[in-house]
């Protein structure tokens, strides 16, 4: 009995096995890791790459051109200051070069003047004298005045051209710029196209793995259901055979090997019974055979003796006593 039920706990325990195996297959069918044809894809897209930057970009090619623009605007007031600073700077010496010519003349007037006094005008030598001195002073001052006049209008024009250049640059910025920042934002447009491509083919290539993964998935759990419904069919089988070698009971009746047990059982107990009765005299409650015969022939021998005893007496009641002990023998 000891060894059927450890034999009995052990088969439960290796079927208990199987069954935390079959979890653990499910499990891990649920869950792949690795295989050409298992595992769930997964695409990690930073936020700046997936999202759209033509903003970004204007604002950057935006601030480009305020700086450009600023720097240009920069160098034309430089230019302009250094034009008219150097104007200014000239305005002194033309005023120096007045007065001389004015001290120079004035003193050509007060020679000629003296000449004339003291020598005599002679015809007119010492006022036609006065007169070309007087002019050639007009004239230096008129030549100064035109000099001057001319770096006025030079500084002036200059002013004017470094202006129309500066304005000129900075038309040229902006259009640079917006070109620029045209093929940019072009580029950002063409780049998210690329990635919107990108995205539905990524998305296109998913879903199909993921559908044939689904698939493999559907067809390995139901081989494996079949599989397993037909190991736990065979292991149901081996383990009703394994108890109906144990216990010799197969499905509600007794195995060949059980009722072969239970003939020998029966043949062990009828032999003990005759080893019993051979030595008790008793079979099944009953005396036996050369148990009667051995009581047949005490009585007998008793009832010989009892005769004898009363024979060779006179007492009525020894007689009376023997008389009765002689029926009941008679009736046992």
């Amino acid at each position: 009995m000891i060894s059927n039920t450890t034999n009995s706990q052990n088969t439960r325990k290796v079927r208990q096995g199987n069954q935390v195996k079959r979890v653990g297959y499910r499990v891990l069918d649920q869950n792949p890791s690795s295989g050409t044809s298992s595992g769930t894809a997964n695409r990690n897209i930073s936020s700046s790459k997936g999202r759209d930057l033509s903003n970004m970009i204007q604002q950057q090619y935006d601030a480009a051109k305020k700086a450009a623009l600023m720097e240009n605007a920069y160098g034309v007031a430089q230019g302009v200051s250094e034009l008219q600073r150097s104007y200014e700077d000239a305005l002194p010496s033309y005023q120096t070069s007045r007065d001389q010519a004015a001290i120079k003349t004035q003193n050509g007037l007060d020679n000629s003047a003296l000449r004339s006094a003291l020598l005599g005008d002679r015809g007119g030598i010492g006022q036609r004298e006065y007169d070309v001195t007087r002019n050639a002073g007009e004239n230096q001052q008129l030549q100064i005045n035109l000099a001057q006049q001319k770096q006025k209008t030079d500084t002036d024009r200059q002013i004017a051209d470094l202006k129309a250049k500066g304005q000129l640059q900075a038309a040229q910025i902006e259009a640079n710029n917006a070109i620029e920042a045209l093929k940019a934002l072009q580029q950002e447009k063409q780049r998210l196209q690329e990635m919107a491509q990108e995205d539905y083919q990524f998305n296109k290539n998913y879903a199909q793995q993921q559908y044939q993964f689904d698939k493999n998935y559907a067809q390995n759990q139901y081989q494996f259901d079949k599989n397993y419904d037909q190991s736990q069919y065979q292991f149901d089988k081996n383990y009703a055979l394994k108890e109906a070698d144990l216990t010799g009971n197969y499905q509600g009746g007794r195995t060949l090997s059980g009722q072969q047990a239970d003939r020998q059982a029966a043949a062990q107990q009828w032999e003990k019974q005759l080893q019993e009765a051979e030595l008790t005299g008793m079979y099944q409650g009953n005396p036996t055979l050369d148990a009667q015969k051995t009581n047949d022939s005490q009585t007998s021998d008793v009832i010989r003796l009892l005769i004898q005893i009363a024979n060779a007496t006179e007492d009525s009641s020894i007689l009376n006593d023997l008389k009765n002990q002689l029926l009941n023998m008679i009736k046992k």
